[in-house]
């Protein structure tokens, strides 16, 4: 077999494992730059490969004449080996023998939160005091499918609700499993066109409560360096809100602020018994990147940890979020009308995914739960069983649909709904004066939930020296 040619030199002549190569990952045809003045060789392409034997690789051509033949290299890098130094949301969520209950996309309502946790049957809610909700499921396993932010003006509220419940099922023998959502990764990047202004209000609130208690200012913000490439500082002044109220937000949000550590704990893919929680969907080249790994990565990430010290961190974001297969921002398997042909290909992806996945908890895994994705016929599966739809677009910044809850009982799949089911429509009801009141959970903050509960309390003699 003839082999290729990269910049004039044939690939036939090269090491066994680099005339394997994919095409991709050859230089292209191209004109040769040199620079006579400067005899230095200069590397005209570099590119990593996993050569057959194993281990990571880069091509390097150089080339100190434009006459002369290019002379080829390979070049053997170690990886860098990554210790988190915190702890990060495992995929393996465990085995249980209670029931598994899953809920999807919230996105700011609270109302419709609660009664989609009281159709789950695992609260209870105070009828004198409404706002104080607390666990009634004993051991059963909880879990939300991520996009509790945006389009709605109750998300810390929403996410305050949860870690309360998160404390009060385990002591219970339960748990709550959260994970995160294309919109909570949106907030972390600096995207926030999806925030209302009730949300933008809310955030204001929060962290001029979190200075007043413990001396943490976020109205200076975050540098704009962290943000994201699509970041536009222009932003706050089209939505017309004040520059402190954006800053505020930008502090709580960005990789390192308190929001953003809090949501650094919970998952991007979470493994509970035989079923695989994911925002948006699997492919296989999550399986190949490892999901683990991916929970690590994004979990460091949202923390603020350096970017230099996590190895992979610019493939792992692309894989969680950077394009439309990736696992928050993926609808491939939630089309709710699709072919024959399609489905025949798709089973056979999806039970390879799915195999990659018990491969990798040591378990067999028979199904993939996701929400992000708009059901109209309420929950639903596909693919024989092995993809699960949940999200019903309950919030009333969606489509203020009736809350549907999933159910798994020893293997069985149950859809719970409301007796009287309760269409609200889309669009929140008016909030001229937008003001919280005094019960609202932003003035019931436990800082024990948060990981910055490390932040120095503000010293009143170093504010108010004595005279």
């Amino acid at each position: 077999m003839a082999g290729r040619v990269i910049c004039g030199v044939n690939t036939s002549r090269l090491a066994p494992s680099l005339a394997a190569a994919p095409a991709k990952m050859c230089a292209p045809p191209g004109r040769l730059h040199f620079d006579s003045r400067a005899r230095a060789t200069k590397v005209l392409f570099q590119q990593k490969c996993k050569p057959s034997l194993g281990g990571l690789h880069s091509i390097q051509i150089r080339c100190e004449h434009p006459l002369m033949k290019p002379e080829i290299k390979e070049v053997a890098q170690e990886k860098k080996k990554y210790t988190p130094k915190f702890a990060y949301p495992k995929l393996d969520g465990g085995q249980t023998s209670a029931r598994v209950v899953a809920i999807g996309d919230l996105h700011g309502d609270m109302d419709q939160a609660i009664r989609s946790l009281k159709i789950a049957n695992v609260v209870r809610q105070d009828a004198q005091r409404p706002e104080q909700v607390h666990w009634t499921g004993g051991n059963t396993h909880l879990v939300q499918l991520g996009d509790v932010l945006d389009r709605g003006d109750d998300e810390i509220s929403i996410l305050l609700l949860l870690q309360k419940l998160q404390t009060e099922a385990k002591e219970a023998g339960g748990a709550v499993h959260l994970l995160n959502g294309n919109h909570e990764v949106l907030n972390i990047a600096g995207d926030f066109r999806y925030v209302t202004q009730g949300a933008f209000v809310e955030s204001e609130q929060f962290s001029d409560t979190l200075e007043e208690r413990f001396g943490c200012s976020m109205s200076d913000g975050v540098p704009c360096d962290i943000m994201a490439p699509n970041h536009d500082p222009m932003l706050k002044y089209s939505l017309g809100y004040k520059q402190d109220v954006y800053d505020k937000r930008v502090g709580l949000y960005a990789p390192g602020g308190t929001v953003a550590q809090t949501l650094s704990r919970s998952h991007t893919v979470l493994v509970v018994n035989d079923t695989c929680f994911v925002h948006g969907g699997l492919r296989r080249r999550h399986i190949d990147f490892g999901l683990d790994k991916l929970n690590m990565r994004l979990s460091a990430w949202m923390r603020g940890e350096p970017k230099g010290d996590i190895p992979d961190i610019e493939e792992a974001l692309f894989m969680a979020a950077g394009s439309s297969n990736s696992a928050v921002w993926c609808r491939t398997w939630s089309e709710e009308f699709i072919t024959r042909q399609k489905r025949v290909i798709g089973c056979i992806e999806l039970q390879a995914v799915l195999q990659g996945v018990s491969d990798e908890v040591g378990r067999p895994v028979t199904r993939m739960v996701m929400g992000h994705t708009v059901q109209r016929q309420g929950i639903n599966q596909e693919y024989r069983g092995m993809a699960w739809r949940i999200d019903v677009g309950a919030s009333r910044g969606v489509a203020g649909a009736s809350p549907e809850v999933l159910e798994v009982v020893d293997g069985e799949v149950n859809i719970l709904r409301a007796e009287l089911p309760i269409l609200l429509g889309r669009g929140f009801p008016e909030r001229p004066d937008i003001e919280f009141p005094e019960a609202n959970a932003c003035s019931l903050i436990d800082h024990a939930h948060f990981l910055r509960s490390e932040l120095p309390v503000r010293d009143p003699e170093a504010t108010n020296p004595k005279a």
